[in-house]
């Protein structure tokens, strides 16, 4: 039936990227290029304490699912702001304007999940410098 083999990989060895604005660090878990996913993006993020907002932002096509870990992350959703933390889990349906922060004191660890994979971010506004 498939052709691509299953993948296997943990947070500690995941390729690690910086978030925009060095407010912390994405895990790649799964995505094209990491485990040949076609359909999901699947990653860790880990946003510093006391981080600003990150731009607002929407995806055309690609529904995204957080799931706090640890923390306290502030999601702006079209201009409400929801405060999630450990083993709340927020669903961003296409065309949803948002962007995230972390108020507390305690880096926050989040899984986000793209569906499908592929570049789908689509800048708003980009917070103001203090």
């Amino acid at each position: 039936m498939g052709t691509m083999p299953p993948f296997l990989t943990s947070f500690e060895s995941a390729p690690r990227r910086a978030l925009r604005g060095d407010r912390g660090e994405s895990f790649r878990l799964v995505d094209e290029g990491q485990g040949g996913a076609r359909n999901v993006d699947v990653h860790v993020n880990h946003l510093a304490p006391g981080s600003g907002p990150g731009p607002r932002h929407y995806h055309r096509e690609a529904e995204n699912v957080y799931i706090v870990l640890s923390g306290v992350i502030e999601v702006d959703v079209e201009g409400a702001v929801a405060t999630l933390e450990a083993n709340d889990v927020l669903f961003i349906p296409p065309g949803v304007v948002h962007g995230t922060s972390n108020p507390g004191p305690d880096t926050a660890a989040f899984i986000e999940i793209y569906a499908p994979a592929g570049h789908d971010f689509h800048i708003v506004d980009e917070p103001e410098e203090n």
